[in-house]
């Protein structure tokens, strides 16, 4: 009890003892950023979210009512798209141009700061974009020529993090869900030698390495190859909550080290 009155009291100081139009000023003067949101799957079954909808949390309406500025919205494949998900996610990238260009008013796509800091000068929502999960690169065919070709065409589309994996591996980096199942206990993980040339890749064009759910091996790879900040663009504590995507507290300060970012649930 007398931790918790200490720590209302420096908050409190810190504060000034806010008013709710004081806290929501600094929210509304502040560019809020989201960096993950899977409302494009909706958008891939005709729903229109220009408009307050029915469904779900996410809307351009609400955004703009609830003070959020930029969303990074995830170009997310479910796995069973496979051998069609690299069709599939520049479908879902179309999807989110087509939503931009009958709202030209109220949003736009950008692709770098420059073009974030000129939409929010006119008040406009900010759309950018991030691929959960590399199998849309990797898709059927183990071709390392073509799986950089793909990652070099989701850049110039727009594409500016990339989750190496979600819960399914690729052939080059093993995910939390593979490294934590005991059926696994004696395969290889983390990155391969091509995994790493995929990361050194992504630090060239300037594709942030996302290491929400990959495995901890993975992690560590990455953390040893990068050149570049990375991101966690949806991950929690494991000390609070210890699921297996959620980072352990060395992760962490390693992430801190590198001039990194985790955007916490």
């Amino acid at each position: 009890m007398k931790v918790f009155f200490l720590l209302f009291c420096a908050i409190a100081f810190a504060v000034g003892f806010s008013t709710v139009s004081d806290y929501r000023k600094i929210h509304f003067d502040a560019i809020v950023v989201d960096t993950h949101n899977d409302v494009l799957q909706r958008v891939m079954e005709g729903e229109d979210i220009s408009v307050r909808t029915t469904k779900g949390h996410s809307d351009l309406v609400r955004w703009k009512e609830g003070g959020l500025d930029i969303q990074m919205f995830s170009v997310w494949v479910p796995p069973e798209k496979i051998p069609h998900s690299y069709e599939y996610a520049d479908a879902m990238i179309d999807s989110l141009e087509s939503l931009a260009k009958r709202n030209p008013n109220t949003m736009g796509i950008a692709r770098n700061s420059s073009e974030v800091e000129f939409l929010l000068k006119q008040n406009k929502f900010v759309a950018m974009m991030g691929m959960e999960g590399a199998h849309p690169i990797e898709d059927s065919t183990i071709d390392e020529k073509l799986e950089m070709q793909k990652l070099q065409h989701f850049y110039e589309r727009g594409v500016r993090y990339i989750t190496l994996t979600w819960n399914n591996s690729v052939s080059w980096a093993s995910s939390a869900s593979f490294e934590t199942d005991t059926a696994n206990r004696n395969a290889r993980k983390g990155l391969t030698e091509f995994g790493k040339q995929i990361v050194r890749k992504m630090n060239e064009l300037g594709i942030m390495v996302d290491i929400s759910h990959v495995g901890e091996q993975t992690f560590w790879d990455v953390m040893k190859t990068t050149s570049k900040p990375v991101i966690a663009s949806h991950s929690s504590i494991y000390n609070i909550c210890p699921h297996r995507r959620n980072l352990k507290d060395e992760q962490l300060k390693a992430v801190a080290k590198n001039g990194g970012v985790v955007f916490i649930n």
